[in-house]
């Protein structure tokens, strides 16, 4: 199958310049699914990498324990991909750090992956070329799931405020890579719906976007 064109499927967002701050207007991530040419391949759902602490509201310095935040969301967007029956055809992130115990001298820790050239302001555009040791860290992760294809990497969690200041959303920096042949075949920024408050809603919500893109419930 050949990658989808990436010029449909980026999102509107990720063409902001990297200064730009604030939410659009519009809460859409995408319509009918623009990732579902995914959804009939085998993935595997990386962890969630990161959580951008700093933002204008106050909001992540409200999280305890940034990497239970981020495991939380992990645990959603398991939940959101099951409930689009995409649990059987998916590796999920739950299931991978069994996988690294019982596979530590070929296999990458997921949660220690060097993601951080993909942070946020990070690439603006897919990257032709994935650099090493990054991708031959998701190579590793792959291989010990010989049946799958590619990676959903959740990169980074960040909180950006509305128009208007009455609230914001939490943003995610998100990848499908192909580590077999080195490349991007989408990348893109995922928002929640707008909170008024810092709440648990903004991650159910941040893990349903990301999953309407590869199927409805």
């Amino acid at each position: 199958m050949k990658a989808p064109a990436l010029a449909v499927l980026a999102l509107a967002a990720l063409a902001l310049p990297a200064r730009a701050q604030q939410k659009p207007e519009s809460t859409a991530v995408a319509a009918h699914a623009p990732l579902a040419p995914f959804a009939g391949r085998k993935l595997v759902v990386l962890p969630a990498g990161y959580l951008l602490a700093g933002d204008s509201m106050g909001w992540s310095a409200q999280i305890q324990d940034p990497q239970q935040y981020l495991k939380d969301f992990d645990a959603e967007l398991e939940f959101a991909l099951k409930d689009r029956h995409l649990g059987k055809a998916w590796v999920m992130s739950s299931k991978l750090q069994g996988e690294y115990r019982r596979n530590e001298d070929y296999m990458a820790d997921p949660y220690q992956l060097a993601g951080e050239f993909l942070r946020y302001p990070g690439p603006t555009k897919p990257i032709e070329f994935l650099p090493d040791p990054f991708a031959g860290q998701i190579r590793s992760i792959l291989s010990i799931n010989d049946k799958a294809e590619y990676v959903l990497y959740p990169i980074e969690i960040r909180f950006i405020p509305t128009p208007g200041g009455k609230g914001g959303v939490a943003a995610l920096r998100a990848g499908v890579f192909d580590p077999r042949r080195n490349k991007t075949d989408w990348m893109g920024d995922v928002y929640s719906e707008p909170e008024t408050t810092f709440s648990p809603a903004l991650l159910t919500s941040l893990a349903e976007h990301l999953a309407d893109l590869f199927a409805t419930p």
